[in-house]
């Protein structure tokens, strides 16, 4: 993990975080239908990082390995609304985004990029972090649950027949 430097991402990456935001779209239709194409939602899809990080406290930091932009991460302050847990489990840092290009995983990419959000969040005085992964997407949660994180909610989805299919 040596060549594997963490920095902010500055104006200038704009290019590169909308080709990553394509792929990593792209790479989830793999794993479920109701994804749009990469391209249609890339800009839409910056566009709320953005307004998610200026409104709590976030920042978006580029992974580069063997000098190559090779990924990124996206995290801000969190707070869950539901009213029936203790008032100080609700407040959590949430890692909105991650992603590392395919030639460069297996690489300790990922879990630098991760090590990164985590000590943002740190900073920040949260105790515990939250992230979002498919169900369908196997690698990233193995990767997630080697580094310690465990389930948190599941949420269950059923097709059911319309008027139009019957």
């Amino acid at each position: 993990m040596a060549d594997v430097q963490i920095r902010p991402a500055r104006p200038d990456d704009r290019d590169f975080i909308l080709q990553v935001l394509t792929l990593f779209q792209d790479e989830e239709r793999t794993m479920h239908a109701n994804r749009r194409p990469g391209a249609e939602v890339a800009e839409m899809y910056l566009a709320e990082i953005e307004r998610a990080n200026a409104t709590h406290n976030g920042t978006i930091m580029i992974a580069e390995h063997g000098g190559a932009a090779a990924g990124l991460v996206a995290c801000h302050d969190d707070r869950d609304d539901d009213q029936t847990i203790y008032d100080e489990a609700r407040d959590h840092g949430y890692v909105s985004d991650i992603f590392v290009l395919s030639d460069h995983r297996g690489h300790g990419v990922g879990g630098a990029l991760l090590d990164a959000a985590e000590a943002y969040l740190a900073k920040r005085g949260f105790k515990r972090v939250r992230l979002w992964v498919l169900a369908a997407n196997r690698n990233a949660r193995a990767v997630y649950e080697g580094r310690g994180y465990e389930p948190y909610e599941t949420i269950y989805e059923k097709k059911l027949a319309t008027r139009e299919s019957q």
